[in-house]
């Protein structure tokens, strides 16, 4: 469970006196991970879905984890609830992104593909102007076909590139 505070002042009047005491007391508030899922519109149904289980069984998890009983619970389901558990503003498209970088699995990928989506990921962890750069390029190229007309000719420069400092 993840605590929010939100902290009440109590003000005491003393009217004999005609003296103001406050006080400060912190009250804890608990979001579970069903609220904050359903907050950050995620499905249960949907999660599942990634984590390909069954409701029933995320269902299951979900109690275990709200029960402090994490030994019954999938890793990748507990390491999916801890995410939630301590994210201060789940948001679906945060929600998403921690889904596709660190719980879907890449199985049944060649060697290559999974050197390049681990590139991609580091690409977007990034800082670097031109790492943004390269991220926004691969979001158009995935997305949209605006530079379909352009492929070619970037694929042409990328080789001639390589050709040019393998012979140096």
């Amino acid at each position: 469970m993840c605590g929010i505070y939100k902290y009440h002042k109590i003000i005491f009047t003393n009217f004999v006196n005609n003296v103001t005491i406050v006080s400060s007391r912190e009250e804890v508030v608990i979001v579970g991970i069903r609220e904050k899922l359903k907050t950050s519109q995620v499905r249960l149904v949907e999660l599942a879905s990634y984590l390909n289980i069954s409701r029933p069984t995320l269902y299951r998890y979900l109690e275990l984890y709200e029960q402090k009983e994490y030994n019954g619970i999938d890793k990748r389901c507990y390491d999916l609830f801890s995410f939630i558990d301590k994210s201060r503003n789940l948001t679906r498209p945060v929600m998403m992104d921690y889904l596709i970088n660190k719980i879907l699995p890449i199985e049944g990928q060649s060697e290559s593909d999974v050197e390049i989506i681990a590139t991609i990921r580091k690409l977007t962890l990034s800082q670097s102007i031109l790492d943004v750069k390269k991220v926004h390029l691969i979001r158009v190229l995935c997305l949209t076909d605006k530079l379909d007309n352009a492929i070619d000719s970037l694929l042409d420069n990328a080789r001639d590139a390589e050709n040019k400092s393998e012979r140096h």
